[in-house]
Formats: structure tokens, C-alpha cells, sequence
């Protein structure tokens, strides 16, 4: 068991996904919604995706927002029922390289 599960959680993080496989999935519905924020330690209004058939949701970030964006424009209630596949990669964050989720759109 992963220690994350020990405790619940309502997003969806890197290590949930399987390395090195990509992940298709259907979004169902894009909201904002108020999600802990640790560096702050306050509450902080996010874009979050759910995905059909999924228990987590996934909080958004610009880079993830415009590849959708580019394929399915700035409206998000256009990129409701629409197929995205999200998949495990790594990103630096000050001088450390950490795992994150990105999106891809198409092939």
C-alpha cells in the first residue's frame, strides 16, 4: 500500500498513475473548487477535472489547461464528454526534479 493511501485523499497524484503507460480518460466535468494549499497552509480556489469513472479528481495547472485548450478551445464546457489521456512524467520545482501528471490530447 502506498503510505498516501493511509490517509485518503481527493486528487489525483503522479504515483497513482502506472509508470511509463499512458492513462485515457473522459472528462465529465470541470469545476473550481477550494483545495489546501501547503505553502500558504490556507484554502486556495483551483481548477479541478473530474474524469468519468474515476474516484480522484485532478487539480490543473497552465500546462495541462492549454494542451486541452489547444485542442478543444477556451470554453471548458466544450471539453466536457472529450478524451484526454493523462500520463506520469517529471518537472523541476526549485532545484529538484519531481514526478507530476501531464495531459496529451490525440496521438
Amino acid at each position: 500500500m502506498h503510505y498516501k493511501e493511509l490517509c485518503g485523499k481527493p486528487y489525483l497524484s503522479a504515483e497513482d498513475l502506472p509508470e511509463d503507460k499512458d492513462v485515457p480518460v473522459i472528462i465529465e466535468q470541470v469545476t473550481r473548487e477550494a483545495a489546501f494549499n501547503p505553502r500558504t497552509k490556507k484554502p486556495t480556489d483551483v481548477g479541478v477535472i473530474k474524469f468519468q469513472g474515476k474516484d480522484l479528481k485532478m487539480i490543473m495547472n497552465v500546462t495541462n489547461s492549454k494542451a486541452i485548450m489547444k485542442a478543444y478551445g477556451v470554453e471548458t464546457k466544450n471539453w466536457i464528454g472529450k478524451q484526454v489521456t493523462l500520463f506520469r512524467t517529471t518537472t523541476r520545482l526549485g532545484k529538484e526534479m519531481v514526478p507530476c501528471l501531464r495531459i496529451k490530447v490525440g496521438k
